[in-house]
Order: C-alpha cells, then structure tokens, then sequence
C-alpha cells in the first residue's frame, strides 16, 4: 500500500469537503482554496486534506512525507481542452466534407 503526505502547501487548490456533480454559470467564478494546507493519499486516491493546524497522524508506518513549502498543489480535475467560439451555421463544411473536401481545403 502506498501511503503519501503532502505537508506544508502553501495554498491547497480546488478541494470541496461536498463533491459536486458538476459546476456551471456563476458556480464556475468559485474557487475553494486551504492556506497552509496538508493532502493525505492512499494508493493514488485522496484520503484526507486539511489546514496544517488541523493535521494529525497517528500511523506513520510506510508513510513517504513530501514536503510543499511555498508551493501550491491542484489535486483537481482540469479539463484543457478548448475551441474557439464559431457563433453561425457549419452546415456548408458538413457538405463539404461529405463531398471528400479535406480541412485544409474547406479553410482556404
């Protein structure tokens, strides 16, 4: 079993205590952060996080400690997959490419 502590992080970014399904509208302008925070994993899966003030362990057997001092951790899911917004029809391209015209071609 892997047991890891992360100590000292300057701030813990993006931690709920309650999970949401999903975030959305002015929900998305919301970011919960720890200052001075702590993160426990257990076999890859986030066991417990915290302020250090609140961190108490009581197993230290096999536990690999990593120290974050000055550093922030994003223990979160983020999805970097972007577009660029086309507001009108892409109708014609859809033909296009029905019709064997590559990318390229339909861009030029």
């Amino acid at each position: 079993m892997s047991r890891i502590l992360i100590k000292n992080i300057q701030e813990l970014v993006q931690v709920e205590k309650e999970p949401k399904l999903k975030v959305v509208g002015k929900e998305m302008t919301n970011l919960s952060t720890i200052k001075d925070a702590w993160l426990a994993l257990e076999n890859d899966i986030i066991v417990g996080f915290g302020t250090m003030d609140e961190l108490e362990i009581t197993d230290w057997v096999g536990l690999e400690i990593m120290d974050a001092e000055g550093k922030m951790v994003f223990p979160s899911f983020c999805d970097s997959h972007t577009h660029i917004v086309y507001a009108a029809s892409r109708e014609e391209e859809f033909e296009d490419r029905i019709n064997g015209l590559t990318y390229e071609e339909i861009a030029k």
